[in-house]
């Protein structure tokens, strides 16, 4: 009878095997998430370009784009744009001073310039493709040339595209309509 009411301590081989079983399991289901975490996080380390980037360039773009500086009765300040490039005057409204800017693309070196004050600044790398469209008011519709002096105004709108490849030649492209607002503007 004492045999029967002695009471084993311990695990039998059966529950240690079913627990290093689950363990495992656990382990390998850890491993494989991190494993796809950090190899997610060297793909975006890695890749050419970044939203992050993009992000900035648009944000920086459409700053100057909305402090458009025009005058129609002086050729002094022209509004001058193609696919490529877009010439433009910004005013600083505290101090009074206005910039000349340039967004321009070279295909060759696939790089968005930025050049004002004399300095050639790269806002964007590795860029297969940069289209800069000019909305006409009038005529509703999208250019990609203009002109203030021919058509005596700015456009209401820019639209820059974007074309991107990634490091797997994965094509992305990016649209960004930029409304410029009419503060600084005279279309007298």
């Amino acid at each position: 009878m004492s045999k029967i009411l002695r009471s084993y301590s311990g695990f039998t081989f059966i529950e240690i095997i079913v627990a290093v079983t689950i363990l495992s399991i656990i382990i390998l289901t850890l491993y494989s998430l991190m494993d796809v975490g950090f190899s997610f996080w060297d793909y975006i380390d890695n890749s050419r370009w970044s939203y992050t980037d993009l992000q900035l360039a648009i944000n920086k773009m459409e700053k100057d784009f909305r402090s458009t500086f025009f005058r129609s009765s002086s050729k002094r300040y022209p509004f001058i744009g193609n696919m490529y490039q877009v010439r433009f005057f910004t005013r600083d409204f505290d101090s009074g001073r206005v910039d000349e800017i340039l967004y321009e693309y070279s295909p060759l070196d696939e790089t968005l310039f930025m050049v004002k004050n004399d300095q050639r600044i790269p806002l964007l790398t590795q860029i297969k493709r940069c289209n800069f469209y000019f909305y006409h008011p009038e005529y509703h519709y999208w250019d990609n040339y203009w002109h203030s002096d021919d058509k005596k105004r700015v456009p209401l709108m820019v639209r820059i595209e974007f074309t991107f490849t990634d490091q797997d030649d994965e094509v992305y492209r990016f649209d960004f309509p930029i409304y410029i607002e009419r503060k600084g503007i005279s279309e007298k």
